[in-house]
């Protein structure tokens, strides 16, 4: 066959069997590129038919072939995909429970090394008491629990400083890999 001839073959049958393959996967720009391949694919062996019937089966047969290939590697590349999203959220859970563990070890480091009586008002505060109840039960003044506690978070912000710009540098790492 001639280059002619394919270039007639393609033009006459191009259109019919993209409408063909877009009824079986329903994308117009996969079905233009399996119908090019195919051609292509009979240009390169000079595969040729003296028959028309022979050469419309031929095309239409191996235009069917390749959709349900086409069907076939999708399904496998959107189980690939899902497979890889599911470990994703499997890594990001296991990663945000290590941070979240290493933020409360931190923590709680950091708030037994508070002086006595700081670290006793500090965990009154978190057990959700108000300074005048603290103060009742302690027996100090209210100004004085308010001071303790400034001087406590003020411990516990410079100590954690450094854990702080750890933790949104492994926020933006763990953004960035999903």
């Amino acid at each position: 066959m001639k280059k002619n001839d394919y270039q007639n073959l393609f033009d006459t049958f191009y259109t019919p069997l993209v409408n063909f393959a877009i009824v079986h996967i329903s994308q117009k720009d996969a079905a233009e590129d399996i119908v090019q391949e195919i051609f292509i694919h009979m240009y390169c062996n000079n595969i040729t038919c003296e028959n028309e019937l022979v050469l419309r089966s031929y095309l239409y047969r191996s235009v069917l072939n390749r959709c349900r290939n086409y069907i076939r590697d999708q399904r496998i590349h959107d189980e690939y995909n899902k497979t890889l999203y599911q470990e994703d959220e499997i890594n990001n859970t296991v990663l945000n429970s290590i941070i979240s563990e290493e933020v409360y070890r931190q923590l709680s480091s950091s708030v037994e090394h508070l002086p006595p009586q700081c670290r006793k008002i500090y965990e009154m505060f978190q057990d959700g008491l108000k300074p005048s109840e603290i103060a009742e039960q302690l027996g100090l003044a209210v100004e004085t629990i308010k001071k303790q506690r400034k001087i406590a978070k003020k411990i516990l912000q410079d100590e954690l400083g450094k854990y702080i710009v750890l933790l949104v540098l492994l926020k933006h790492i763990e953004l960035w890999l999903q």
